[in-house]
């Protein structure tokens, strides 16, 4: 405002009490979760965002642990069904070993 009062030749007290108006301007208080970013709470919008996803995709992780447990019992099912499916024909305990037939005395080799 002083640069309007410079050239012109008014008296001390007319330049103070024109010069001096206040001017308010509105500041909005407290966040908004909707709205341009400047109003946003970016920190406190993000982490309800995070929040969301977490509980969104909840079930889908319980339903997945569910089905996984459910293929470990199955897979250690089928390793003690092959165990003993072994132990009963004679194999020997390691696949990897190969068994050896000897002809025996009344056998045709």
């Amino acid at each position: 405002m002083q640069i309007f009062f410079d050239d012109l030749e008014l008296p001390r007290l007319a330049r103070t009490v024109v010069g001096a108006t206040r001017q308010y301007k509105l500041q909005r208080a407290g966040y908004t979760t909707q709205g341009s970013p400047t109003n946003l709470a970016v920190g406190r919008s993000l982490r309800n965002a995070l929040g969301r996803r977490i509980a969104l995709t909840a079930s889908a992780r319980r339903e997945l642990a569910l089905r996984q447990q459910e293929l470990n019992e199955a897979l250690a099912l089928r390793r003690r069904i092959a165990a003993r499916r072994r132990a009963a024909a004679g194999a020997v305990a390691d696949p990897a070993v190969p068994t050896t037939r000897t002809p025996t005395a009344g056998s045709p080799d």
